[in-house]
Protein backbone atom coordinates (compact mmCIF):
# COMPACT_ATOMS: atom_id res chain seq x y z
CA UNK A 1 0.00 0.00 0.00
CA UNK A 2 1.81 3.48 -0.95
CA UNK A 3 -1.20 5.43 -1.31
CA UNK A 4 -2.23 8.18 1.27
CA UNK A 5 -5.16 6.98 3.39
CA UNK A 6 -6.69 8.73 5.87
CA UNK A 7 -7.42 6.71 9.29
CA UNK A 8 -9.68 8.54 10.83
CA UNK A 9 -10.04 7.21 15.11
CA UNK A 10 -12.90 8.49 16.79
CA UNK A 11 -12.37 7.25 20.29
CA UNK A 12 -12.57 9.29 22.97
CA UNK A 13 -10.56 7.41 25.35
CA UNK A 14 -6.65 8.31 25.27
CA UNK A 15 -5.40 5.00 26.01
CA UNK A 16 -6.50 3.59 22.54
CA UNK A 17 -6.36 6.61 20.33
CA UNK A 18 -2.87 5.97 21.48
CA UNK A 19 -2.57 2.26 20.40
CA UNK A 20 -4.49 2.51 17.36
CA UNK A 21 -2.17 5.37 16.15
CA UNK A 22 1.15 3.57 16.62
CA UNK A 23 -0.27 0.45 15.68
CA UNK A 24 -1.66 1.76 12.42
CA UNK A 25 1.77 4.04 11.54
CA UNK A 26 3.72 0.65 11.62
CA UNK A 27 1.52 -0.93 8.80
CA UNK A 28 0.60 1.96 6.81
CA UNK A 29 3.93 4.25 6.98
CA UNK A 30 1.87 7.00 4.03
CA UNK A 31 -1.14 6.77 5.67
CA UNK A 32 -2.46 10.10 7.57
CA UNK A 33 -4.02 9.30 10.72
CA UNK A 34 -6.48 11.85 12.38
CA UNK A 35 -8.40 12.06 15.26
CA UNK A 36 -11.63 14.09 14.64
CA UNK A 37 -12.98 16.07 17.71
CA UNK A 38 -16.37 15.53 16.57
CA UNK A 39 -19.01 14.57 14.03
CA UNK A 40 -18.52 17.48 12.38
CA UNK A 41 -15.06 17.43 12.20
CA UNK A 42 -15.32 13.83 11.13
CA UNK A 43 -17.27 14.70 8.20
CA UNK A 44 -15.09 17.81 7.17
CA UNK A 45 -12.48 15.25 6.82
CA UNK A 46 -14.06 12.41 5.03
CA UNK A 47 -15.40 15.30 2.41
CA UNK A 48 -11.43 15.68 1.50
CA UNK A 49 -10.76 12.05 1.68
CA UNK A 50 -11.07 9.82 -1.44
CA UNK A 51 -10.01 6.94 0.41
CA UNK A 52 -10.70 6.70 4.42
CA UNK A 53 -11.25 3.93 7.16
CA UNK A 54 -13.00 5.69 9.68
CA UNK A 55 -12.45 3.43 13.39
CA UNK A 56 -15.00 4.15 15.52
CA UNK A 57 -16.88 3.49 19.16
CA UNK A 58 -19.97 4.24 18.20
CA UNK A 59 -21.07 3.64 22.25
CA UNK A 60 -18.58 6.70 22.70
CA UNK A 61 -19.34 8.72 19.79
CA UNK A 62 -21.62 11.70 19.52
CA UNK A 63 -23.85 10.07 17.02
CA UNK A 64 -26.95 10.21 19.16
CA UNK A 65 -28.69 7.01 16.96
CA UNK A 66 -27.96 4.11 14.53
CA UNK A 67 -30.05 5.95 11.93
CA UNK A 68 -27.71 8.88 12.34
CA UNK A 69 -24.67 6.96 11.64
CA UNK A 70 -26.53 5.45 8.94
CA UNK A 71 -26.69 8.43 7.58
CA UNK A 72 -23.38 9.36 7.52
CA UNK A 73 -22.03 6.42 6.27
CA UNK A 74 -24.38 6.51 3.34
CA UNK A 75 -23.26 9.87 2.78
CA UNK A 76 -19.33 9.19 2.91
CA UNK A 77 -19.91 5.60 1.25
CA UNK A 78 -15.97 6.07 -0.68
CA UNK A 79 -15.22 5.31 3.32
CA UNK A 80 -15.03 2.46 5.05
CA UNK A 81 -16.67 2.37 8.79
CA UNK A 82 -14.92 -0.37 11.41
CA UNK A 83 -16.85 -0.56 14.82
CA UNK A 84 -16.10 -1.67 17.88
CA UNK A 85 -17.42 -1.32 21.10
CA UNK A 86 -18.27 -3.95 23.84
CA UNK A 87 -22.12 -2.64 24.35
CA UNK A 88 -23.41 -2.98 20.82
CA UNK A 89 -27.18 -4.23 21.07
CA UNK A 90 -28.85 -6.98 19.12
CA UNK A 91 -30.87 -4.60 17.33
CA UNK A 92 -27.80 -2.17 16.84
CA UNK A 93 -25.68 -4.99 14.92
CA UNK A 94 -28.70 -5.92 12.65
CA UNK A 95 -29.08 -2.27 11.50
CA UNK A 96 -25.52 -1.66 10.40
CA UNK A 97 -24.54 -5.50 9.30
CA UNK A 98 -26.36 -4.82 5.40
CA UNK A 99 -24.04 -2.09 5.04
CA UNK A 100 -20.82 -3.40 2.79
CA UNK A 101 -18.74 -0.90 4.07
CA UNK A 102 -19.01 -1.39 7.79
CA UNK A 103 -16.97 -3.82 9.51
CA UNK A 104 -17.85 -4.85 13.26
CA UNK A 105 -15.51 -5.68 16.07
CA UNK A 106 -17.76 -6.63 19.06
CA UNK A 107 -15.66 -7.20 22.11
CA UNK A 108 -18.81 -8.75 24.28
CA UNK A 109 -18.72 -12.38 24.98
CA UNK A 110 -19.53 -14.23 22.27
CA UNK A 111 -22.40 -16.08 24.04
CA UNK A 112 -24.22 -12.77 23.46
CA UNK A 113 -22.79 -12.16 19.89
CA UNK A 114 -25.48 -13.34 17.01
CA UNK A 115 -24.60 -11.17 14.13
CA UNK A 116 -22.03 -10.60 11.96
CA UNK A 117 -21.05 -7.95 10.22
CA UNK A 118 -18.04 -8.53 7.52
CA UNK A 119 -16.24 -5.84 5.33
CA UNK A 120 -13.86 -5.70 2.25
CA UNK A 121 -10.28 -3.82 3.30
CA UNK A 122 -8.86 -5.12 -0.18
CA UNK A 123 -9.33 -2.12 -2.23
CA UNK A 124 -7.17 -0.10 0.15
Amino acid sequence: MNRNILFAIDDNQDITRAGLRGYISSLFPAAQVAEPADRKALASMLSDSHDAVVILDYTLSDFNSVDELLVTVKRFQHAQWLLFSAELSETFLRRVSGEDNIGIINTMPLSRVNTVARTDFSRL
